[in-house]
């Protein structure tokens, strides 16, 4: 099992999500 994760900005400056794809 192979999962891409990538993390995307919220609020164009703030904390980083993990976001599985």
């Amino acid at each position: 099992m192979s999962r891409e994760m990538y993390y995307e900005p919220i609020n164009n400056s703030g904390p980083y999500l993990p976001i599985q794809i």
